[in-house]
């Protein structure tokens, strides 16, 4: 048997060793702590808003914005769209995913390889279905 200590002092008898003791009045303190300081996140599509710890929101920023789904918002489909200024010439993308299934997203420039790589898509779509079409 060792003893373990928690951050406050108590200890506690264990049988294992290296087994880490947090008391229920600790786990409790750190609960409360990390929900006063969570951040409030709205989906730019339906709106829906979660509470999100500050340390992960801090880490996907800079972003545009977040969405309820990886690919755009669960209840409003296609959503959220680009600004105007940004409609020919930008793609959208996913960035970090938060609590409550959250993702950040931001809205980046087209680059040559980008373009490239959709025309390659679409020629390998259009063989596919030539190709199915040949059966």
């Amino acid at each position: 048997m060792s003893t373990v200590r928690c951050r406050c002092g108590k200890t506690k008898n264990v049988r294992r060793h290296g087994y880490r003791f947090t008391c229920l009045e600790c786990s409790e303190a750190r609960r409360k702590e990390v929900e006063a300081t969570a951040v409030e996140i709205k989906c730019a599509g339906c709106g829906q808003t979660r509470r999100v710890p500050v340390k992960q929101f801090n880490k996907c920023q800079p972003c545009d914005g977040f969405m309820c789904g990886m690919f755009g918002c669960k209840q409003i489909p296609g959503k959220p769209e680009p600004p105007l200024q940004q409609l020919i010439g930008w793609h959208r993308r996913t960035g970090w995913e938060l609590n409550g299934g959250f993702y950040s997203y931001s809205f980046h420039r087209d680059t040559v390889e980008d373009i490239a790589a959709c025309w390659r898509a679409c020629e390998i779509r259009d063989a596919t279905i030539a190709q199915a079409r040949g059966f």
